[in-house]
């Protein structure tokens, strides 16, 4: 018996040995979760790879005067010179492009081809994609994939999806869907002409509103909720709200209004000074471009922090947007 399973040993390891040396060519697919035009940029624009490739940004970080990049606009070719190593990225046409790393006398290369993502009986959709590359290998890591080392491809390829996939990375701020956990609002609106009066009339307003839940046996609940609109000038529209539990008549200066508990909702959560809040909105507006969703009413910032007092007041919101249910969907 022993015996036998020696010689049945030995032929296992004769096979691998001879699998090793037997050339093979690995197909894959990797879906990205973001639009053709993203997944085109990050690869032919230099500061996208500073952003997404750990070689080259440690490098960057490290030195970047010992870093040269050029992209060649008229040949569609970017070189990423970095101490010890050259990137070559060649676009071949919009959709294939072919990348090579050398390395002292190692050279490395392969191909890829971005196709726009067709799944669960859905036609094209610009939005997402696959990337699909081929690379030379061997057959041993057909049979056995965990032996296969780290490879240019393997290693491009995934660092390129962890970017494109992650919003926070990609778009600067965490973004996520959801359903609102409270849906009955109380609002108020106010038009000031000067950016100062915005910090003197958010909190008059959230004490009226305050008082008109109160006088009508109504507990204020949840976070505070700002809607702005910027008109002409320094005129801005400010519409607050805050969540109550029942829905009660308004008047003429406060409005009770209620989202759908299905409603979809899109929010990406800004940290930083209230000046420069904008950057979220750039931010969201480019998600909602990006992923072909359409909003049904205004935007609000829901305050996760105290209201600003000024314009360099360090402030920390979500910042939603509602949507379309089957958009969304």
């Amino acid at each position: 018996m022993k015996k036998i399973l020696f010689t049945l040993s030995g032929l296992v390891v004769l096979a691998l040995i001879v699998a090793f040396f037997i050339p093979s060519v690995q197909k894959n697919q990797v879906f990205i979760s973001n639009t053709l035009d993203n997944i085109v940029a990050s690869t032919m624009k230099p500061a996208s790879w500073i952003k997404w490739d750990s070689s080259v940004r440690v490098a960057w970080q490290k030195d970047s005067t010992s870093c040269n990049f050029r992209a060649d606009a008229v040949h569609h070719v970017l070189l990423l010179n970095i101490p010890g190593k050259e990137i070559k990225v060649t676009q071949i046409n919009y959709l294939l492009y072919q990348l090579e790393e050398t390395k002292g006398s190692q050279h490395a290369v392969f191909i890829f081809s971005i196709v726009p993502f067709v799944g669960n009986g859905q036609s094209t959709s610009f939005h997402n994609a696959r990337i699909n590359y081929d690379q030379d290998s061997r057959l041993l890591y057909k049979i056995l994939p965990f032996l296969k080392p780290g490879s240019f491809a393997d290693e491009t390829v995934s660092g390129l999806k962890s970017y494109l996939d992650d919003p926070a990375r990609f778009y600067g701020i965490p973004i996520q869907f959801k359903n609102p956990a409270d849906t009955i609002f109380l609002t108020q609106e106010k038009t000031v002409t000067s950016k100062q009066d915005i910090f003197k009339t958010l909190p008059y307003l959230f004490k009226e509103l305050d008082s008109f839940a109160l006088a009508h046996h109504q507990e204020p609940i949840g976070r505070k909720n700002i809607s702005f609109e910027f008109l002409p000038g320094d005129t801005t529209k400010i519409v607050a709200g805050i969540h109550i539990k029942q829905p009660i008549e308004g008047d003429y200066l406060v409005k009770c209004k209620q989202l759908p508990g299905n409603q979809v909702l899109v929010s990406g959560v800004y940290e930083g000074a209230f000046r420069d809040r904008f950057a979220a909105y750039r931010a969201m507006e480019k998600y909602l471009y990006d992923h072909q969703l359409l909003t049904v009413s205004a935007d609000f910032e829901r305050y996760l922090s105290p209201l600003p007092v000024s314009d360099s007041s360090i402030i920390k919101i979500e910042l939603i947007y509602p949507l379309r249910s089957s958009i969304a969907q």
